[in-house]
């Protein structure tokens, strides 16, 4: 047991020749990488690491700003001069493109103060033949070409590279001659665990696979039992180029809050996620449409206080929050509205909603949505006192430019705004469907969204912990 315990951990035999190592059996080069692209993604090693017979070593060793400064500024000097002794036109913009990239990295690192390390990478390859590995060591250079950088064999320096690489030995010159600087944040996403799989505890969400294999498990709601510094409420974005999933993610992540119980509202700007919503039971609200097709009466009285307050009378705050909301409602439907009109408008619909015996001492615990007038009762309590003014009057006057105002929400957008309530205040899963709104007029489309997001929390806000748009 003893033997086959020490032939895991040291190899029987070890031979070093100027260009190759022989391990055991094993064929082995390492190639040390001596140049990197100017700019790189997050993740940006993790498909190397993928490729058969392939061990990557990282160091990266603090460098300080002022030494940095000052080697960064003889570069450029050297760089401007060459500049201008370089008579071929080609290899003279090659030259100022790479002096205004150090110039570019300067900058950065004197904004961010970002820590700057001196960073050595080496990939080691390893075949049964020395055959195979000749046709590894071209296939690993040509996959770091196409990746921007640049990997050579040092000869004759074989044993220190790999001795630097392992952690017994002590620091050797070979790390003098071949480290590159690199802030810590590029430094960072050079790592191929940057996408390390994610597994959140509790209801999660499976993702799917990051680029290292790993399943990735979200828990859009991890902020209530676990605390981490970088995520604190459930507010999140998705982004991504046309076609790179971003609706597909989003349905995944609705589909499973959906089954973890949550009550969710979706703002759907493409109209995709009406048949996921009639699949599972939830209301599509095709605000383009309105109408029958679902709608939310401005004029129903907004129910935000709970039982206990309800018992207290308060009746009067919750018809003044309404009308307050009512006013807030015809400056995003009509942005000049005088103050005056706004007034008039508040009297006119505390008239209306006398006529259907709803007053500061109502009980809005007992009334449902067919119980609330709407547009037209408003409009018609407008026609009726403009017939009782006889004379011309400033309060006929004001009565007139309300009439205008009201005018066109009983007519072409009482589609919109004018009607019973049609949305089923029992579904866990509502969907507002905004794609015909996108190219309406932009004080209707903000009137319409005010009156859906804003001043409804009896069906939206105050049922519902999380809210998705896709966009």
């Amino acid at each position: 047991m003893s033997v086959s315990f020490k032939s895991q951990l040291a190899p029987k035999s070890l031979e070093f020749k100027p260009s190759e190592i022989i391990i055991s059996d094993k064929y082995c080069a390492i190639l040390t990488i001596i140049s990197y692209p100017k700019a790189i993604n997050e993740g940006y090693l993790a498909n190397l690491t993928q490729l058969s017979g392939i061990k990557i070593c990282i160091k990266h060793i603090p460098i300080a700003f002022s030494v940095l400064s000052k080697m960064l500024n003889k570069e450029i000097a050297d760089m401007k001069a060459r500049y201008q002794n370089e008579h071929d036109r080609t290899i003279q913009e090659q030259i100022r493109q790479d002096y205004e990239s150090i110039e570019n990295f300067i900058q950065m690192l004197t904004a961010t103060q970002a820590r700057i390390f001196d960073f050595q990478m080496h990939v080691m390859i390893s075949a049964d033949s020395h055959e195979e590995l000749e046709n590894k060591k071209v296939q690993v250079k040509n996959y770091l070409d196409a990746m921007g950088m640049k990997g050579l064999v040092l000869r004759f320096e074989q044993e220190k590279i790999l001795k630097s690489m392992l952690p017994i030995f002590e620091a050797n010159d070979i790390e003098e001659r071949v480290g590159t600087p690199i802030p810590s944040v590029t430094m960072a996403a050079m790592y191929p665990y940057v996408f390390d799989s994610i597994k959140d505890p509790g209801l999660s969400c499976l993702l799917g696979v990051d680029y290292s294999g790993g399943v990735i498990l979200f828990n859009q709601f991890l902020y209530q039992t676990k605390k981490e510094f970088n995520r604190n409420n459930a507010n999140m974005i998705i982004l991504g180029t046309s076609g790179s999933g971003k609706s597909t993610a989003a349905k995944v992540l609705l589909r499973s809050n959906i089954r973890n119980g949550h009550k969710i509202v979706a703002i759907d700007p493409e109209g995709e996620l009406e048949d996921m919503t009639r699949l599972y039971g939830g209301d599509f609200i095709d605000l383009g449409k309105g109408g029958d097709f679902g709608m939310i009466n401005p004029l129903e009285v907004v129910l935000d206080a709970d039982e206990d307050e309800m018992k207290d009378g308060v009746g009067y705050a919750i018809l003044t929050r309404t009308l307050q909301t009512l006013k807030a409602f015809m400056k995003y439907y009509s942005p000049d509205i005088e103050e005056d009109t706004l007034t008039m408008f508040s009297e006119v619909v505390q008239d209306t909603y006398k006529r259907y015996k709803i007053d500061y001492n109502t009980d809005f615990s007992k009334i449902n949505s067919h119980d609330y007038p709407t547009f037209d009762d408003v409009y018609a309590t407008i026609k009726g006192r403009l017939l009782s003014m006889t004379e011309h009057t400033r309060e006929r006057e004001v009565m007139e430019r309300l009439e205008l105002k009201i005018r066109p929400l009983t007519r072409e957008l009482r589609y919109y705004f004018t009607g019973k309530t049609t949305i089923d205040t029992d579904a866990d899963f509502i969907v507002f469907n905004i794609r015909e709104l996108m190219n309406a007029d932009n004080n209707i489309r903000n009137a319409l969204f005010f009156n859906i997001l804003f001043s409804r929390p009896k069906y939206i806000r105050s049922r519902i912990p999380s809210t998705y748009s896709k966009t």
